[in-house]
C-alpha cells in the first residue's frame, strides 16, 4: 500500500468517524450552526486531503530524476491532474447545495415534512459533501433500500405495522459510510464511473 492510498484510506476513515460523531450529537439536538459546523468540518477535511496529498506527490516527482519532468513549468501535467481534482470536489459541493434546495423544497416547504424533517435534510447534505459526485446517488438509494428492510424488520417482529411512516433517518449514515468505504467498486459496478471526474 502506498502513502497515497494509506493517506485516502485515511481521509475516508476521517470523514466517516466526522458522521458517527455528528449522528451521535443529532439525537439530542440540532441546530442551523451545528449543521454548519459539521459542513465545515468536512469541507476543512476533503481541503486538507487534497493538499496534503498533492504536495506528496509533488515531493515524490521532484526526488525522481524521469518524473521531476511532469512538473511545471516543463510540464502541465500536474496543473491538470489538480484542475480535475477541484473540478471534481466543486461538482460535489454544488451536488450538496442542489441536494439542499431540493429536498427543503419538496419536502419541508411543499410537503410539510411528510417523508422527510429537518435533519433528515441535513443528514442528506452532509453526505453528499462527503461521498461528492457522481456517489451520493448511492447514499439515496442505499438510505431507502435500508429503511425498507429496516421497516419489514420491524413488521416481522411485530413492533410495526405497513401502514406506519417509512422512516429512513437510521439508515442514512450507514448508506454514507458503505458508499464511502465502497466507493470505488459502485462506481464501477453502475458505470457511474464515466460522468465522475
Amino acid at each position: 500500500m502506498s502513502v497515497f492510498d494509506s493517506l485516502s484510506w485515511g481521509t475516508t476513515a476521517a470523514l466517516a468517524l466526522a458522521l458517527i460523531a455528528w449522528e451521535r450529537h443529532l439525537r439530542r439536538a440540532s441546530s442551523v450552526r451545528e449543521v454548519r459546523w459539521v459542513i465545515y468540518v468536512v469541507l476543512g477535511i476533503q481541503v486538507a486531503g487534497y493538499i496534503i496529498y498533492y504536495n506528496l506527490w509533488w515531493h515524490q516527482l521532484a526526488n525522481d530524476p524521469v518524473q521531476k519532468h511532469l512538473l511545471w513549468p516543463e510540464s502541465d501535467y500536474m496543473l491538470r491532474q489538480l484542475l480535475i481534482h477541484i473540478s471534481s470536489l466543486v461538482a460535489g459541493w454544488l451536488s450538496a447545495l442542489a441536494v439542499l434546495l431540493t429536498l427543503w423544497y419538496s419536502f419541508i416547504k411543499r410537503g410539510k415534512g411528510l417523508m422527510l424533517d429537518g435533519p433528515d435534510v441535513a443528514r442528506f447534505v452532509v453526505a453528499t459533501l462527503v461521498t461528492g459526485w457522481p456517489s451520493f446517488l448511492f447514499v439515496f438509494a442505499l438510505s431507502f433500500v435500508l429503511g425498507v428492510l429496516w421497516m419489514l424488520a420491524q413488521v416481522l417482529a411485530k413492533k410495526k405495522t405497513l401502514q406506519d411512516r417509512l422512516v429512513i433517518t437510521p439508515a442514512i449514515l450507514p448508506a454514507a459510510i458503505i458508499t464511502l468505504v465502497f466507493q470505488t467498486q459502485l462506481l464501477a459496478f453502475s458505470h457511474l464511473e464515466k460522468i465522475a471526474f
